[in-house]
């Protein structure tokens, strides 16, 4: 079996795709406001992509305020669980 080498990770937040687009075309006005300002422009990720495969850049993120939060709190949570289960000495 050939084994695979993964070059670059693409961790999306929430890119314009027209899946994006037909979602908030159903949501409420409210969601759809919400949504469109977090929306990332496709050629934005398209762009990012490329330059992180240029310069061997593995994690690719797409968004640096919501996504920030995001990965700040789950780190938080995730070194809790560590100390709970493993005290520091």
């Amino acid at each position: 079996m050939k084994s695979l080498k993964v070059k670059t990770l693409l961790c999306p937040h929430l890119a314009d795709t027209p899946i994006v687009q037909a979602l908030k075309e159903r949501a409420s006005k409210d969601v759809a406001s919400v949504t469109s300002a977090m929306a990332v422009p496709i050629e934005t990720v398209g762009t990012q992509v490329m330059n992180a495969e240029l310069t061997d850049e593995f994690y690719v993120f797409c968004d640096g305020t919501h996504t920030r939060r995001i990965l700040e709190s789950r780190c938080k949570d995730l070194l809790a669980a560590m100390d709970r289960q493993f005290p520091k000495q």
